[in-house]
């Protein structure tokens, strides 16, 4: 099995977006199961520094090392981030802190590791439609409700001809707008865990307030395990159909 997902969400969905391509991740070290990630290098950042420690018993076995199944494709440029020139190289403080220590962590494959026969370049968009068509993945992630790389998705099925199809999967909250185009993708909902209850007419409470964002909180976590529970099912042999209709 192999996964290809990207990150192109809002800040305002950042952190969920974030635990969902953290537990790929993870789900990808534990199982062996290469995972093609396209995002931003903060993002990038993040999800490695949520995996320390998740590789210090396989850097090595057998007195061999193996490379980590997660592969970076190339960082996607943020226009309203200050210059985040330092994530993508060798620290020139010295004080650490960049990007590279996850390489060196072994938590993300070096591109020469990766030993493949076809070259992604360096524009994400182009790399991302190459390495679908390259690798031919089992499941394909997105994680952006208004990310333009669902259009190069459309095209790379649309260009598919013979052999595996990939399986789109949308997340509840990060599905495309125009999820009828997308070749009926497989959609992972949250629970449907009710709020308090009052009148609209009511202004909520302190209490209220507080236990709505304790549900959504919950939702938010009860959808990254529901995540979680698919990628797992489906590896092993299980169907698992994690859906909810609203």
């Amino acid at each position: 099995m192999t996964i290809v997902a990207f990150v192109d969400t809002s800040e305002a969905r950042h952190d969920l977006a974030i635990e969902l391509a953290v537990a790929a991740a993870e789900f990808s070290l534990d199982e062996d199961v290469p995972l093609y990630l396209l995002t931003d290098a903060i993002t990038a950042l993040e999800v490695g520094i949520s995996l320390i420690g998740s590789r210090e018993s396989r850097v090595v076995e057998g007195g061999e090392y193996r490379a980590s199944p997660i592969r970076l494709l190339p960082f996607i440029q943020r226009s309203h981030v200050i210059e985040d020139g330092f994530l993508r190289g060798e620290s020139e403080s010295g004080e650490g802190g960049d990007i590279s220590e996850l390489f060196d962590l072994g938590l993300f494959a070096r591109p020469q590791e990766r030993g493949e026969p076809w070259e992604a370049g360096d524009e994400p968009a182009t790399a991302l439609l190459k390495v679908i068509e390259a690798v031919r993945p089992e499941q394909i992630v997105g994680l952006g409700r208004k990310s333009a790389y669902w259009k190069t998705v459309g095209e790379s099925l649309q260009e598919s001809t013979g052999g595996r199809v990939p399986r789109v999967i949308t997340i509840d909250g990060f599905e495309p707008d125009d999820t009828d185009k997308q070749s009926q993708p497989f959609v992972v909902r949250r629970p449907d865990i009710r709020p308090v209850g009052r009148r609209e007419s009511e202004r909520p409470s302190e209490t209220d307030a507080l236990e709505e964002q304790r549900l959504a909180a919950e939702r938010d976590g009860q959808l990254v395990a529901g995540f979680i529970q698919f990628l797992v099912g489906n590896t092993r042999g299980r169907r698992v159909e994690v859906v909810r209709t609203r």
